[in-house]
């Protein structure tokens, strides 16, 4: 009884904004090629990471209850043929030029079906704050301002 519980929400956006966000630069690209980098640090593969550029979709999920989410597949994508061994599970796979490997994923909401997917999971809403420009939402707790004010310092007044 009196638990709260605070979760932070993406929304739908255009897709042109998440392919900005997820694809601006080299620290991105370095974020998402650690991945294979770690499997052949962990598993003595022999990738190789200069062969791979990044490319993102955003692809709608399969309604559930009528709640329509929609998510970001992050991809890096071969230029070569590669022959790889991941030498510590004895696996060898062979990628053709433009062959993709899927290294994340985030999934995107609309806010119509927060409420929705709330009521699912047997929670209920109490608030629920967006920034202006409606990228990401905030669902509360009594201690909300805490929440907020960890996100948002300085920005929420009560």
């Amino acid at each position: 009884p009196g638990d709260r519980f605070v979760v932070g929400m993406d929304l739908h956006k255009d897709e042109e904004i998440l392919r900005q966000a997820y694809e601006a630069g080299e620290a991105n690209h370095r974020f998402f090629l650690n991945m294979v980098r770690r499997i052949n640090d962990e598993l003595g593969g022999n990738f190789d990471l200069s062969a791979f550029y990044q490319k993102s979709t955003y692809d709608p999920d399969e309604p559930l209850d009528g709640i329509r989410t929609r998510c970001v597949n992050f991809k890096l994508v071969t230029r070569t043929e590669q022959e790889v061994h991941l030498e510590r599970i004895d696996l060898q796979a062979k990628l053709e030029a433009g062959d993709s490997i899927q290294v994340g994923t985030s999934r995107k909401f609309r806010k119509e079906d927060i409420q929705r997917l709330a009521e699912k999971a047997q929670f209920r809403l109490q608030r629920q704050w967006v920034d202006r420009v409606v990228f990401y939402e905030l669902m509360n707790s009594p201690d909300y301002a805490l929440a907020y004010d960890h996100y948002f310092p300085g920005k929420l007044k009560l």
